[in-house]
């Protein structure tokens, strides 16, 4: 399963996204029948059905929101398969759950620590309609090392559009740095990458698309 770029494209700041509220509400669903199914194979059946919906969310590993939500679904189907084992005690099956269970909250508190170290909008100002971004230099280069290095696609995806940002509105030496990265990007072998990489190139940041983009993120 893959929505990226099977069914949506990646355009940058235009980046379209499934309707993740029905995905988690069929985790829910199945978790829901799951708790209801009198015989043992027939419940973890469900949960596991929640699960694998959860891996494959995550397996796109395109957009953060993606991610979440599969990592939400996987939670949902691990933390029922541990009441049930527990119940019926299955206590080998209940300990792999629970462990597993364990990591979803370490899991969102490392995105979000790899979404912060990728932010700059902290570093915005606007005046007079004028807009500049002054990005310190360790947290640039730390973008820079995340787009062009980082394992997890998702990432360098969101570095993408830091760099799209500095490039139109940062210093002048940051702005070449970024513009470079962005066109080393295009000739990445993943093509989801690649396509992004181009889409921000071309489709440049400027005052009034901005405007849009902050209206729409508040």
């Amino acid at each position: 399963m893959r929505f990226y770029p099977n069914i949506y494209p990646l355009e940058g700041f235009q980046t379209k996204v499934p309707n993740l509220m029905l995905l988690l509400t069929l985790a829910r669903s199945w978790v829901a029948r799951g708790q209801e199914a009198g015989q043992f194979d027939d419940a973890m059946a469900d949960f596991q059905r929640a699960v694998r919906l959860g891996r494959l969310l995550r397996q796109d590993d395109a957009t953060v929101i993606d991610d979440l939500v599969g990592l939400a679904a996987i939670r949902l189907g691990v933390e029922a398969i541990y009441d049930r084992a527990r119940k019926e005690s299955r206590l080998d099956l209940a300990v792999t759950a629970a462990v597993i269970a364990g990591e979803a909250p370490a899991q969102r508190l490392l995105s979000a620590a790899r979404m912060t170290s990728a932010e700059v909008m902290p570093y915005l100002h606007r005046a007079a309609g004028h807009t500049s971004l002054l990005v310190p230099d360790d947290h640039f280069a730390e973008i820079r090392k995340v787009a062009l290095g980082s394992p997890d696609r998702r990432f360098r995806v969101i570095t993408c559009a830091s760099l799209s940002l500095v490039a139109s509105f940062g210093t002048g030496v940051q702005q070449s740095e970024a513009v470079e990265v962005l066109r080393t990007l295009t000739s990445s072998t993943d093509p989801v990458i690649a396509d992004n990489a181009r889409w921000h190139l071309a489709n440049p940041m400027d005052e009034k698309r901005l405007d849009e983009l902050l209206a729409h993120t508040d």
